[in-house]
């Protein structure tokens, strides 16, 4: 399985399975997070080859991985 498993904030310990293009952000068809330092629209995952890509989506605070 590709997936995404959240380590802190209002999704902490859940885990999401990626199979396409999933959009995350406060107001994300896909994945909403309610957080006020998370933009509308700020960050879409894709499965790769080898793991899984993150792409910022124009976000104000920016897109971190693992820290």
């Amino acid at each position: 399985m590709r997936g995404v498993v959240f380590t802190s904030g209002p999704l902490a310990g859940r885990q999401v399975e990626v199979t396409a293009m999933l959009v995350l952000g406060r107001q994300a068809p896909d994945l909403p997070i309610d957080d006020p330092e998370v933009s509308r629209r700020h960050a879409a995952l894709r499965p790769a080859d080898d793991g899984l890509e993150i792409e910022d989506l124009g976000s104000l605070n920016g897109t971190w991985v693992n820290g």
